[in-house]
């Protein structure tokens, strides 16, 4: 099932099935430092959040929780999913960016931005595993669909516990995703034109560690 979770309400919906296989793929040498996720230096931010602590009214529930000076998104058992959106409102064209860190879990299941949503079960996904693979996807009445193929996230720290900066940015149908400043590939889809933002953990027992949330528009 699909937990999204937004201020202090909760929507349960849909069952979403992921069965990725991925190898590792151009990583960083160890011990090399992360980028940092960055938006467009011409975009100008409309909301930033560090997520060290709750200052902005998150949901802070069992799912998506602060703790350790990081946000958690943490489906649970039975959930299969969970969608912690922004406290912030709707956006079309946009820069969207975060530091994604993978606390425990299986390592090929997804985590990620997800963006566009117009309603429950109806939304945008831009997805990283803990191996080094980048794809979209998209959520059409609860049910999902996979619409790219897997991009190779090259100099993707791998693994359990290392942070990587992801950002999407998207300009009408065009929408183009990155992982630490580089691009691994581009979307095009007119589903969805607008709607809410945050942050994604695709399976049961995956626990992601989110800081450094920021969402831009062009000036």
């Amino acid at each position: 099932m699909l937990y999204l979770a937004l201020g202090a309400t909760s929507t349960v919906f849909g069952a979403l099935g992921f069965i990725l296989f991925a190898n590792a793929m151009g990583l960083r040498p160890p011990g090399a430092p992360s980028p940092a996720a960055s938006v467009s230096p011409t975009a100008v931010t409309q909301f930033a959040d560090a997520l060290a602590a709750n200052t902005n009214r998150w949901l802070d529930s069992a799912q998506c929780h602060f703790t350790g000076g990081a946000y958690h998104a943490l489906p649970g058992a039975g959930s299969g999913s969970v969608v912690c959106l922004a406290p912030v409102g709707t956006f079309g064209d946009f820069d969207l960016s975060v530091t994604a860190s993978p606390a425990a879990g299986p390592v090929t299941a997804p985590y990620g931005l997800a963006f566009r949503r117009t309603g429950p079960g109806d939304f945008y996904i831009f997805s990283v595993d803990a191996e080094g693979l980048a794809w979209m996807g998209k959520y059409a009445n609860g049910q999902y669909q996979k619409l790219t193929p897997y991009w190779p996230a090259t100099g993707f720290v791998a693994g359990l516990g290392k942070p990587n900066g992801l950002r999407v940015t998207a300009n009408g149908s065009t929408i183009t995703g990155y992982v630490d400043g580089k691009r691994v590939g581009t979307l095009t889809d007119s589903t969805y034109a607008t709607g809410e933002v945050g942050l994604y953990s695709g399976a049961d027992t995956l626990d992601v560690a989110y800081s450094n949330f920021a969402v831009a528009v062009a000036p």
